[in-house]
């Protein structure tokens, strides 16, 4: 069995600037980088 570990980010923009979205798996959550 192989696991996904693969960590797809992007660029959001959101009111006052920009943050960068990584998501992991099924679950996202917002990283400031």
């Amino acid at each position: 069995m192989t696991e996904n570990r693969e960590r797809y980010c992007h660029s959001e923009s959101i009111k006052g600037g920009s943050i960068k979205v990584c998501s992991q798996g099924n679950s996202s959550f917002p990283m400031s980088c």
